[in-house]
C-alpha cells in the first residue's frame, strides 16, 4: 500500500558510490562511526572548513544525514524525507510520509538503490533512492502512543528496527527488505500496562553476536536483547 508521495525536482538516477559515503547512522553495521576510506579531511585541514551551502527544511532535523556519492538523504520533523545534491544543496526529491502531520526522526539506511527509514507512526518505509518513489511501507502498530525513535539496520535481506510507547512496552521487529512483510517481532516487556522497554538505540552487528537493541524502561529498568537475529528466523512472544 502506498502511503506517501514524492515531489520530483531534478532526480536523475541512482547515486554512484564514493569514498566519502556514509550509508547509515553509525556508518556501518558495527556502528564504528568511522569511514577509513575518507582521507580528504584530517587534523591539518579540518579547522579550515567553511560553510558551502544551506538548505531550509520545513521542520527540525534530528536524523543523521546519509551520503552516497553526489546525494545526501535526511528526514525532518515536517514528515518528509529529502534527497539533495551533496555538492550544491539543490533539492533532488522530497517524499512526504502521509498521513500528515508526521515526523521522520529515523536516519535512513541506503542499500542497493533503496533507502529505508521509519516515521512517527511506527511505519517502516522503503523508497527508490533515485526518485523518492515509495516501494513499500509497513505499519508496525496502530496502538496509541507508539513512536519510532531509532534508525533501521538492513542486512541479508532483512530490516531490523524498534519502536516505543508511553502506554505499552516497546518492540523490535524484523521485516523482509524486498516486500516489507514482518518476519518476526519481539515485545521487550510482555504484559506491561505502564510503558517501558523503549527502543531508542540502534541495532548493531558485533562479530558473531547480534545486539538487537539497547532499551530503557520505567519500572522494568534496563533491558538488552542479544541474539543472532539478523541471520535467523525468530518467533517472538
Amino acid at each position: 500500500m502506498i502511503t506517501g508521495r514524492a515531489d520530483f525536482s531534478f532526480a536523475q538516477g541512482l547515486p554512484q558510490a564514493g569514498p566519502a559515503d556514509w550509508p547509515r547512522f553509525g556508518y556501518d553495521l558495527h556502528n564504528t562511526r568511522h569511514n577509513a576510506r575518507e582521507t580528504l579531511l584530517g587534523r591539518d585541514n579540518v579547522s579550515r572548513l567553511k560553510l558551502k551551502w544551506t538548505f531550509q527544511a520545513e521542520g527540525p532535523i534530528q536524523a543523521t544525514p546519509t551520503v552516497i556519492g553526489d546525494t545526501l538523504f535526511f528526514g525532518s520533523h515536517d514528515g518528509s524525507q529529502y534527497a539533495l545534491d551533496s555538492a550544491t544543496g539543490q533539492l533532488k526529491w522530497r517524499f512526504r510520509a502521509e498521513p500528515l502531520p508526521n515526523r521522520v526522526r529515523s536516519s535512513c539506511h541506503y542499500l542497493d538503490g533503496r533507502t529505508y527509514f521509519g516515521d512517527n507512526y511506527s511505519r517502516v518505509r522503503c523508497l527508490d533512492a533515485a526518485t523518492g518513489r515509495e516501494i513499500w511501507s509497513t505499519r508496525l502498530s496502530d496502538r496509541r502512543g507508539m513512536q519510532m525513535f531509532c534508525s533501521v539496520a538492513v542486512h541479508d535481506g532483512k530490516v531490523l528496527t524498534g519502536f516505543s510507547s508511553n502506554m505499552e512496552s516497546g518492540e523490535i521487529a524484523c521485516l523482509d527488505a524486498e516486500t516489507g512483510a514482518v518476519r518476526w517481532r519481539f515485545r521487550v516487556v510482555p504484559g506491561s500496562q505502564y510503558g517501558g522497554g523503549s527502543v531508542v538505540d540502534l541495532p548493531g552487528r558485533r562479530r558473531a553476536v547480534q545486539h538487537c537493541l539497547q532499551s530503557h524502561g520505567q519500572r522494568e529498568g534496563l533491558h538488552a536483547c542479544r541474539s543472532d537475529a539478523l541471520h535467523r528466523e525468530h518467533s517472538g512472544p
